[in-house]
């Protein structure tokens, strides 16, 4: 059964806590350790359902769903809590860590190919090229992670020309595309596409779309 714990503040004991069955069903809240609600439904947790916390403190708790990602968000008075999929600071912070996830992987790999000369490394492209290219997306992960939209889209741009260059360079040369590769980026520049509204967000908090959640 999926279980998420939430502070009340940055940095505060984690207080509430979630947990649900299979498909978003059955999600129980209990508030240090004492049930305060359930959502028995899909659909309601679709709908959003709001309780009355003991501080009088309203919590609403909403699964909303995007074509790009799904995002349980939970809100107490309106404001999202830290480390919740609708905390602009924890979507900003997924977007620049999978660039350096990205930027290390392509350092290590090609530094390993070109030192050692591993022929397999060798044989599927690693190099100077993926030296320069980890290079590249370390330095865009530094601004995104200084809030910079310019960067994060530029990351995905260059993420997706480098998919469909290699698609487009195997078909030329009579071999077949690597498909997996094609996927592996696709599923990247998902996983960071919310942090543009994140940035938004962060930079003008009043931009919040009907759903809680920034307009790109």
């Amino acid at each position: 059964m999926p279980k998420q714990s939430y502070p009340f503040e940055k940095d505060g004991p984690k207080r509430l806590e979630l947990s649900w069955k299979t498909l978003w069903k059955d999600l129980t809240i209990r508030l240090d350790g004492e049930q305060i609600g359930a959502i028995p439904t899909h659909q309601e947790l679709t709908a959003g359902q709001e309780f009355t916390l003991p501080d009088n403190s309203i919590l609403k708790v909403q699964l909303i769903d995007r074509i790009y990602a799904t995002n349980l968000q939970i809100l107490r008075n309106g404001r999202p809590l830290p480390g919740s999929g609708s905390d602009p600071q924890s979507r900003l912070r997924t977007a620049y860590i999978l660039l350096y996830l990205l930027a290390g992987l392509n350092l290590v790999l090609g530094l390993a190919a070109e030192l050692f000369r591993f022929d397999f490394l060798l044989a599927i492209g690693m190099g100077p090229v993926s030296i320069i290219f980890g290079l590249v997306m370390l330095v865009l992960g530094a601004f995104v992670q200084r809030r910079s939209r310019l960067a994060l889209g530029l990351a995905m741009a260059i993420l997706a020309i480098d998919g469909l260059a290699g698609v487009a360079l195997a078909v030329t040369q009579g071999y077949p595309p690597s498909i997996a590769g094609f996927v592996v980026r696709l599923l990247l520049i998902v996983a960071m596409l919310p942090g543009l509204g994140a940035i938004r967000e962060l930079q003008n908090p009043d931009l919040k779309d009907s759903k809680g959640f920034q307009n790109p």
